[in-house]
């Protein structure tokens, strides 16, 4: 038997899907910073439509155009992870999550489906990032997911009218938190962590110097209420730190996550608790997402 032959075919392999893997981190990191751009971009044109002055011209259009665009780039972006992820039961919740978050985008007549679909399927994409590893399931990621799927199910219930009505604040708090112990999942260093703070004291000095103007804000663009101001700049804060952090090390995958999780806001409806489950999938399962080196 020719070992030299064998050798070489198996390191040509070895290549050619090192290649390929890496190709799919790239469609993955484009496909999710679309969707966080287009969670900004519908979340910025909400805000901008309740500002106290005459609208921008063509608020109307920008309105409509992100309520197309925002489930599509979601759903694109769940549909790229999970197609290179190498974790079938990821693979499964994500695809669940892209299918019924357009489901639910379409029709109002079938936002129920949608709300048990993105919920079910966020719980296994989440269930598969936090078990499927080769990393023991720490307390931090335990509380993650945990608050994720808490905030989920309850801003959904509220939605669809199956969870009382004081649990609002519970679904707020819970993602509120979530979104907060994005900056102990991430790896953050000192100066991220200045960042993230001065952020966070500049949302409670303008909360101070215009409540009013920060609590609609706060309402119209992210849906939070019933919550202390100090906790929320807190979790603004947190964020900002893990995208700083994202920032200098390039890694844009978790950017992009981190990004959606950010400005999403409360998910009380079915494409922006799509769009916060896919961004904490993808920072909880960010190791198996990076790129692979092209030497074997």
């Amino acid at each position: 038997m020719d070992t030299t032959r064998t050798t070489s075919r198996d390191l040509h392999t070895y290549r050619r899907l090192t290649r390929l893997r890496n190709q799919q981190h790239l469609v993955v990191a484009a496909t999710v910073m679309l969707a966080a751009l287009a969670v900004t971009g519908q979340t910025a044109v909400t805000i901008a439509g309740n500002l106290p002055f005459e609208p921008v011209s063509g608020l109307s259009i920008l309105t409509a155009v992100f309520s197309l665009v925002t489930p599509l780039a979601v759903s694109t972006a769940a549909i790229a992870t999970g197609s290179a992820t190498d974790n079938p039961t990821v693979r499964i919740g994500l695809l669940f999550i892209a299918a019924f978050s357009i489901v639910g985008s379409i029709s109002s007549a079938a936002v129920l489906p949608a709300v048990l679909g993105v919920t079910m399927g966020g719980g296994v994409s989440l269930y598969g990032g936090l078990t499927h590893t080769d990393e023991p399931v720490s307390v931090r990621r335990l509380l993650l997911v945990g608050s994720v799927l808490v905030g989920t199910a309850v801003s959904l219930g509220g939605t669809i009218g199956i969870t009382p009505g004081g649990s609002h604040t519970v679904g707020v708090g819970a993602t509120v938190t979530a979104i907060a112990l994005l900056a102990v999942e991430l790896p953050v260093d000192h100066r991220s962590l200045v960042g993230g703070s001065i952020v966070a004291a500049g949302v409670v000095w303008v909360s101070i110097a215009a409540p009013f103007a920060a609590g609609a804000t706060l309402l119209v663009g992210f849906g939070i209420t019933h919550l202390s101001v100090v906790i929320v700049a807190l979790a603004i804060g947190g964020a900002v730190a893990a995208l700083l952090s994202g920032i200098q090390t390039r890694a844009v995958i978790p950017v992009a996550g981190t990004g959606l999780c950010l400005f999403a806001g409360i998910p009380a409806t079915p494409t922006t608790a799509a769009a916060l489950l896919v961004g904490v999938t993808v920072v909880i399962h960010r190791t198996a997402l990076r790129p692979q080196e092209g030497s074997a």
